[in-house]
C-alpha cells in the first residue's frame, strides 16, 4: 500500500497467521483513531517501509515492523500481546497496557519518558529513556542502557536491568517477587530505593542517598559511592567483595555475611555480624547500634564509639 492519510475516520488492519502487509508510509498527520492489528503467528506482522509518524490515537496488537523510526505524539494503547521493532521509538503521552505484553526490538533508543501504565510483561533489547511510573502487572527486562529523564518509578513482579544513567534524577524500584538483578553501571542517579530484594553486581552512583529497603545480595563484586547508605536487613556478599565510598553515614545494622573484602571510606553504624573470608578496611569512624562481631583474615580501624554495646574481634591473618 502506498502512503496512508487518516482523517476522521479509522485505519483497521487484520492479519492472520502467515499473512504480511507491506505499507510504504505512516505518516498518520491528522486526527482520529488508528487500529493495527496482526495474528498470532510469527509470520503474520504489518511492516512500515518509511517508518510511523502517528499524531492520531492508536491501538495496537500483534506485531509491528518498520525499516526506520517509529514516533506515536497521540494516545497509544495495547489491545492484545504487541511486539514492535524498527530502529528507534517515541511515545509522548506514554503507553497504556490494557494488561497485555510489551516487546520493543529497537536498534537505537526507545523514548518513554511519559512512562507506561498496565503493562503485563514488558522487553526491551534496545536503551531504553525513562521518565516518571512505569508499571507493569509482570516482569519488565531490560537488554541494554535505562537512561533517566525525569524522576522514575518502576513496579511490577520481577525486574532485570543491565545498566542505568540517572541525569541527576531519582530511581525506586518496588517488585514483588524474587530479587530484582542490578548488573553493570548505574551511574549519576540522584536518590535511589529499593524496596524490594535487590541482586548487586558491578558499581552504583548517587549524587545522594541510597536505601535498601529489603534484602540484598551481591553476586559480583560490588562498589557503591554516594552521600548516605542504609540497609534495613543483613547483606549476603556470596563470597564478593564489597566497597562502600560514602561521604556520609552507611547503616549497617543488621550486619553482612559471606562477603570477600570489605571496605568503607566513610562513617559507618554496625551491629550483628560482619564476616569476610578477606580483608576488612574501616576509613571512618565505626560506631556500634548494637552488640557486634568482625571476623576476617586482617582488619583495620580508626576508631569505634561503642554506644555502651559489646566488640568481638576475630582475625587470622595477624594483628588487627
Amino acid at each position: 500500500l502506498g502512503p496512508i492519510q487518516i482523517g476522521e475516520g479509522s485505519f483497521n488492519v487484520a492479519i492472520q497467521t502467515s499473512k504480511t502487509l507491506d505499507i510504504d508510509s505512516g505518516d498518520f498527520l491528522n486526527n482520529g483513531t488508528v487500529a493495527l492489528t496482526t495474528g498470532t503467528d510469527a509470520s503474520s506482522y504489518i511492516r512500515f517501509k518509511d517508518g510511523i509518524n502517528a499524531s492520531a490515537d492508536v491501538t495496537l496488537d500483534g506485531t509491528i515492523r518498520s525499516d526506520s523510526s517509529q514516533n506515536y505524539s497521540g494516545n497509544v494503547s495495547l489491545a492484545g500481546d504487541t511486539s514492535l521493532s524498527g530502529t528507534t521509538a517515541s511515545f509522548a503521552n506514554g503507553l497504556e497496557g490494557g494488561g497485555n505484553n510489551l516487546s520493543l526490538n529497537m536498534n537505537g533508543s526507545t523514548n518513554l519518558n511519559a512512562g507506561l501504565n498496565n503493562v503485563s510483561d514488558f522487553s526491551s533489547t534496545g536503551d531504553v529513556s525513562l521518565g516518571g511510573a512505569f508499571t507493569t502487572t509482570g516482569s519488565q527486562t531490560y537488554g541494554s542502557n535505562v537512561s533517566l529523564t525525569g524522576d522514575t518509578a518502576l513496579s511490577g513482579t520481577s525486574a532485570s536491568l543491565s545498566g542505568v544513567t540517572g541525569n541527576n534524577n531519582n530511581l525506586s524500584l518496588n517488585f514483588s517477587s524474587g530479587a530484582v538483578s542490578l548488573a553493570g553501571s548505574y551511574s549519576n542517579i540522584a536518590d535511589f530505593i529499593a524496596e524490594t530484594d535487590v541482586d548487586l553486581d558491578g558499581t552504583i552512583t548517587t549524587s545522594g542517598s541510597q536505601s535498601y529497603q529489603a534484602g540484598v545480595s551481591l553476586s559480583g563484586d560490588t562498589s557503591l559511592s554516594g552521600t548516605t547508605a542504609s540497609f534495613s536487613e543483613a547483606i549476603a556478599g556470596g563470597g564478593n567483595d564489597l566497597s562502600l565510598n560514602m561521604s556520609g553515614l552507611t547503616t549497617l545494622n543488621q550486619g553482612a555475611s559471606g562477603l570477600g573484602n570489605f571496605s568503607s571510606t566513610g562513617d559507618i553504624s554496625l551491629a550483628g555480624d560482619l564476616t569476610t573470608t578477606g580483608s576488612q578496611t574501616f576509613g571512618g569512624n565505626l560506631s556500634l547500634a548494637g552488640d557486634t562481631a568482625l571476623s576476617g583474615t586482617n582488619a583495620s580501624l580508626n576508631g569505634v564509639t561503642g554506644n555502651n554495646h559489646n566488640l568481638s574481634l576475630n582475625f587470622s591473618g595477624g594483628a588487627v
